[in-house]
């Protein structure tokens, strides 16, 4: 048996295109310590690793935490390791997904996407290729049986994708998206964080190699994290690498001792609770930009500061290739086309042309939506007015950030998105700007985020958590935002029990968890998603409408959308969603026995009852947006069906007039 030493150096180089980061590459070395062996399985060769890793990755937006999942998924295409068999790679969102598959695509990397809408061709519903990247839905979906890629059927082959899951590497993206509350207020408070902490321990337990990686790391949820796979994986060895600007910066009140170490990576032996782990540090050494941050104050009575600071930052040089110019990031769609309109009213004073300025955010059709992506990747906006759909998984490169006022963890990505490549030695500013709104986020951690800065004077290293040039580390804050977990009430709390029972008793079902969904509508999010279709040239025939002639989209039924809409047209629901005389139009996607896809229309007055009373009941309520979002998701959750013409492929969908929708700002 020929055993070959694994050349990471020139797998990283093969996939990014360019010469890797020395200390990356000592770390893969490290943590996975495996060689090529000549033994053939199925025209796949056998990499045999002498141990299991688990690897906790905290490191700076740009580093190459997604290369890992990259350079994995390139050895697996003509090998197999002796304790997985393919990876699957889990991210927070479709942008994030589609981010990951271009870059293996560029790389030739042949993948494999399970999400709402994607394209069918690369779809892997069961996650059987070898390499997959999906949502944290999908597959907390498939992991608890629900088989996503058989939604009809009363029990499906679910045991097909979990075997997939058991038999995988799997990369848990972002994860911080699942540990962070943001304080809303929602009865489901934490659910995320149950559903991804008991879905650790089980894999763990199981032997399944896990990755779990974010750029906004809490200390508290990390050594949260270090626990579970430790105690439920004792025989692995547990790496938490953290990427530092000067040595033992990660050390700070931690129980270890250096075991070895060179030029750009130390390695220490740490303790937690008694067991023993590994942590590293790796050492960055590159030029970093400098960002001067500055919080300002706006009222809906004068958004003269807001164009002054436009204004100014739009008179500055840029020092690199960077664009667009000022990338400005607000926290909901209706405040986006406000100030989209806003500085587009004030074009002639800024300088600036109509088509200078430009919009994204989650409501715009598919179709405008990648036309507006490529406009500005184009380089034809010097302004970006965009919601925190562009805060993972779309590469830009702003010159300068107005960002409003948002928890902690979504300002450091929305500044991940400015002087990210080729700008070592340039300078840009951050503006925070403290709108006094809240919405969709709680009040409590967007207060402590802004105190945080201005308590340090806005002397903030936002590109290192450790700090850089004398300015403290976004890190810093984070323990300041965050000092606790996530306060989980009673009821989530025995969510982990339900899905403990639900993946090691093999006579519970699909059927068990639609049970348990009706409970808590989804395993990883405070609300469910609905597809919207967008009728184009349409006006009152609905009737066995060709898929063709509608544009599918996502939104969320809660309370920034469908209670805020109702409550807009002064609780008249029909002007709101799309009705018939007999009540609202349930629109199912179904797909005929000869395979011709359809919009069927089902009548259902109940339905809008449900809608009418829990809109009617929610306005006696002090917490009245809060209750109807979860009623709604809640009642919802009763709508699949089926039907003898044909198969239903979704939960149900909602009709948008197209009166509500343009090319230019979405759906208002």
């Amino acid at each position: 048996m020929v055993n070959q030493a694994i050349n990471w150096g020139e797998l990283i180089e093969k996939v990014v295109g360019g010469k890797p980061r020395s200390s990356l590459v000592k770390l893969l070395e490290k943590a996975f310590d495996c060689y090529e062996t000549d033994r053939d399985y199925s025209g796949r060769f056998l990499i045999n690793c002498g141990r299991r890793v688990h690897l906790v990755l905290s490191m700076p937006t740009g580093y190459g935490k997604s290369t890992v999942s990259l350079v994995l998924g390139r050895l697996l295409e003509d090998h197999t390791f002796n304790n997985f068999t393919r990876l699957i790679h889990v991210a927070p969102t479709k942008s994030l997904i589609e981010d990951l598959g271009d870059r293996a695509g560029k790389a030739g990397l042949r993948h494999f996407t399970q999400y709402s809408l994607a394209p069918h061709e690369s779809k892997a519903p069961f996650f059987l290729p070898n390499f997959v990247i999906t949502t944290y839905d999908s597959f907390m979906l498939n992991m608890y049986k629900a088989s996503v890629g058989e939604p009809n059927s009363k029990y499906g082959h679910f045991e097909l994708p979990r075997y997939s899951i058991y038999t995988s590497l799997v990369h848990f993206d972002e994860y911080h998206l699942l540990s962070f509350s943001d304080d809303s207020g929602t009865v489901d408070s934490g659910k995320a964080w149950v559903t991804l902490l008991t879905t650790i321990r089980l894999l763990a337990n199981s032997g399944v190699p896990l990755v779990l990686s974010t750029a906004t790391p809490s200390r508290i949820a990390e050594d949260e994290l270090i626990k579970e796979l430790l105690a439920y994986d004792p025989e692995s060895t547990v790496y938490n690498v953290h990427v530092v600007g000067k040595w033992g910066e990660a050390l700070k009140d931690r129980e270890c001792r250096l075991i070895n170490g060179d030029d750009d990576l130390r390695e220490y032996q740490c303790t937690i609770n008694g067991m023993n782990y590994r942590l590293i540090e790796l050492l960055f050494t590159e030029k970093l930009p400098n960002l001067e941050t500055k919080v300002i104050n706006l009222n809906n009575e004068d958004s003269g500061p807001l164009i002054n600071e436009l204004g100014r930052l739009l008179g500055k040089e840029p020092k690199c290739q960077c664009s667009p110019q000022v990338l400005v990031v607000v926290n909901t769609v209706s405040k986006a086309v406000e100030w989209f309109n806003l500085i587009r009213e004030n074009a002639s004073k800024l300088g600036l042309k109509n088509d200078d300025v430009c919009l994204i955010h989650s409501r715009f059709t598919i179709k405008d939506r990648e036309s507006k992506v490529s406009k500005i990747n184009g380089g034809y906006c010097r302004v970006l007015v965009a919601t925190q759909v562009i805060e993972v998984g779309v590469d830009l490169n702003a010159c300068n950030l107005i960002t409003e006022a948002a928890p902690l963890p979504a300002v450091v990505q929305r500044i991940g998105r400015v002087l990210r490549k080729g700008c070592g030695e340039a300078s840009g500013e951050v503006i925070m700007v403290n709108t006094g709104k809240y919405r969709p986020y709680g009040k409590e951690p967007i207060e402590k985020t802004l105190n945080a800065v201005m308590d340090v004077k806005g002397e903030v290293c936002w590109k290192m958590p450790y700090g850089c040039g004398g300015k403290v580390g976004y890190m810093e804050l984070v323990k300041k935002v965050y000092s606790d977990l996530l306060n989980v009430n009673d009821e989530v709390a025995e969510l982990s029990q339900y899905l403990m029972g639900l993946d090691m008793n093999v006579f519970m079902s699909r059927q068990d968890l639609k049970e348990l969904l009706h409970q808590y509508c989804s395993l990883v999010r405070e609300e469910a998603l609905i597809t919207v279709y967008v009728p184009h040239e349409l006006e009152s025939n609905f009737n066995d409408i060709k898929l063709s002639d509608l544009i599918p989209m996502m939104m969320t039924i809660n309370s920034t959308t469908l209670y805020s809409l109702i409550k807009a047209s002064d609780g008249d629901v029909c002007g709101v969603l799309q009705c018939s005389s007999n009540g609202l139009l349930a629109m199912f996607h179904v797909r005929d026995i000869d395979g011709t896809d359809h919009i069927a229309q089902l009548p259902d007055p109940r339905l809008l009852r449900i809608i009418s009373n829990t809109y009617r009941n929610a306005l006696k309520r002090k917490n009245g947006a809060k209750y109807f979002s979860t009623v709604m998701c809640r009642e919802l959750s009763e709508y699949w069906t089926t039907t003898s013409d044909g198969e239903l492929r979704g939960l149900i969908a909602l009709v948008l007039n197209p009166s509500k929708y343009n090319s230019e700002v979405g759906v208002v």
